[in-house]
């Protein structure tokens, strides 16, 4: 007994040890790569490539440093490894970007093709990796966003044929506080269910919610301000819509982005780090995913809600055919209004506003789509690995368990969903 208690107590100062380095390690590492100022992906494209240009880039020899000191870490816990994981990726867009930027020059200008700079279709696939965080190709994104396609016109077509005797009541500029009382409604309906679906057992702070004074050109309905944790609607038919109320609140509010970002600081798995923000790929990819679970909050009970909300799904799967093909595929841009109106005839204006946004914001609109797929994934596979996991009891393991543990990991990249099935047998929930 006193040799096992030995052994026992060996291995675990062993275990701490290994953890005490890494840490020690890396944030030296870290530390030296981030005096660097390496660029976080933004919104305006042509900016980013402007200010890029003037801004000097590490050495080769220092990246091959940095790379080589990241492959001699040795990552103990599953934060340490995803952490490790995140590095790597990071350095090898650090290593692309020195070289795209080797071929720009001060004549370089985007003005909303990437065939405007040197490099261009390399450039798209550095800015794709930049955005979502993943090696994907884009044949796999274009495979994705076709099934969702077909998928959602499919029930949204089915969606709009659903009968009702009133339609939903729109809402005036004017109007804020009867706006303001109409998501406060929705909230009252979402709040009682976010144990049964998320297992959420602390109150969500109330989220705040605003008017957006954003130029009327914005092209999104809504914006959620982490900074201030409010929800800003920005009205982009000169009114409120009633049909988009559902869709808007549980997007940008609870269980959307106002939850997510509240849950994923106050019981994050794994910590922020100090080289990558958080992403889009991860926060609009859950946004997107809790629109699915929609109908286990009593939202989208009226038809109009319903269809569209998944108008909205089959716009951004179109979206990320539009992006890939205009960017990578050398599309005109009349071949993508073609494939817009043979889904979405009805709203040419719309049209109009998602290829100028994909113009001046390219990949952005992918991390809704590819985000929650990824997510659906994650939790499609985790469950086929829980159920086959024997020192797991199955009651105390289930879908809350499985939404709840990616919700807390969406501070990280999409690499810490490889991890969910161990995050939930090392913590032998309940």
């Amino acid at each position: 007994m006193l040799v096992l208690v030995l052994a026992k107590s060996t291995a675990a100062q062993s275990a701490d040890n290994t953890e005490q380095v890494f840490k020690r390690d890396f944030a030296e590492l870290v530390d030296e790569v981030i005096e660097a100022d390496f660029m976080s992906p933004r919104l305006n494209f042509a900016e980013f490539i402007q200010d890029l240009k003037s801004q000097s880039q590490p050495s080769p020899e220092a990246i091959t440093r940095w790379q080589a000191k990241q492959a001699k870490l040795r990552p103990h816990g599953i934060c340490q490894k995803i952490a490790n994981e995140t590095l790597s990726q990071y350095l090898k867009l650090v290593a692309q970007r020195r070289g795209l930027h080797d071929l720009l020059t001060h004549k370089s200008h985007y003005q909303g093709s990437f065939s405007d700079l040197p490099g261009g279709k390399a450039w798209y696939r550095h800015w794709l990796q930049s955005w979502l965080a993943t090696d994907v190709s884009i044949e796999t994104l274009q495979n994705m966003a076709k099934r969702e396609l077909e998928h959602a016109y499919a029930i949204y077509l089915k969606a709009k044929k659903v009968p009702y005797t009133a339609a939903l009541d729109d809402y005036e500029l004017t109007e804020h506080k009867k706006i303001v009382r109409a998501f406060r409604e929705r909230e009252k309906q979402v709040l009682p269910h976010l144990n049964e679906v998320f297992g959420i057992t602390e109150p969500v702070p109330q989220v705040r919610i605003r008017k957006s004074n954003l130029p009327e050109s914005f092209p999104a309905p809504g914006v959620y301000n982490t900074f201030r944790q409010t929800f800003l609607y920005h009205p982009v038919e000169k009114k409120i819509r009633g049909k988009h109320v559902d869709w808007l609140y549980i997007h940008e509010a609870i269980p959307g982005h106002h939850m997510q970002f509240v849950e994923a600081g106050r019981n994050t798995l794994c910590p922020d780090n100090k080289f990558l923000p958080r992403l889009q790929i991860s926060s609009e990819g859950w946004a997107a995913y809790v629109e699915t679970l929609a109908e286990e909050f009593g939202l989208f009970n009226h038809p109009e809600s319903k269809a569209y909300a998944l108008e909205w799904r089959v716009l951004r799967a179109l979206r990320v055919l539009i992006d890939t093909g205009l960017h990578h595929e050398d599309w005109t841009e009349q071949q993508a209004k073609s494939l817009w109106m043979r889904y979405l005839p009805h709203a040419p204006d719309v049209m109009e506003r998602e290829i100028k946004r994909i113009r001046n914001w390219p990949v952005q609109v992918i991390t809704y789509v590819y985000g929650k797929h990824l997510i659906e994934q994650a939790i499609s596979k985790a469950e086929s690995e829980l159920a086959n996991q024997p020192n797991i009891s199955k009651r105390s393991i289930g879908q809350r368990e499985i939404r709840n543990t990616v919700l807390r990991l969406t501070n990280q990249p999409p690499v810490a969903l490889n991890y969910i099935s161990q995050i939930l047998d090392i913590e032998n929930l309940p």
